[in-house]
């Protein structure tokens, strides 16, 4: 058997394994992922802000110094999209859904729902609401996406 479908019958296997476990035990499962999340939160939170941190100041880092400069491809050859063109193609297929799926319906979730710290519906909440959305959607994910695209490129 080729190593490309051993890879994606195991991958098959636990889904499926996953897609039945939450058919027939619903509230297990629940239980379990949800012990899973709160223990790489709590174990490896500070990880993932040091991370996204770092990936943001050698983004920075990029944009201000010689390196970033150098153009891909040939010397001589004119890009095929205009900077604007790229911004405009980078934020519709990176940002732009979630935006305008996630961007309002978000912040009105952890103040409303579930507030990471707070107590819902109270003053920490709308703060809470607010620091996680600008995290989510701001420059730090832009950042990532950014390293993403450059490692593609």
């Amino acid at each position: 058997m080729k190593q490309r479908y051993i890879v994606f019958y195991i991958s098959i296997s636990i889904l499926s394994l996953l897609v039945i476990a939450g058919i027939l035990m619903p509230h297990v499962l629940e239980e379990v992922t949800s012990n899973i999340q709160s223990f790489f939160s709590d174990a490896f939170g500070w990880y993932y802000l040091i991370l996204v941190t770092i990936i943001l100041v050698i983004c920075l880092f990029l944009l201000i110094s010689p390196i970033g400069r150098i153009k891909l491809g040939n010397q001589d050859e004119k890009p095929e999209f205009s900077r604007p063109t790229w911004i405009a193609m980078l934020f519709s297929a990176g940002m732009g859904i979630g935006l305008v799926f996630y961007g309002s319906s978000e912040p009105i979730s952890h103040y409303a729902i579930s507030s990471p710290t707070g107590e819902i519906g109270t003053n920490q909440a709308i703060k809470d609401a607010l620091r996680f959305t600008f995290f989510h959607w701001g420059i730090h994910a832009w950042a990532i996406y950014a390293i993403v695209a450059l490692a593609i490129a």
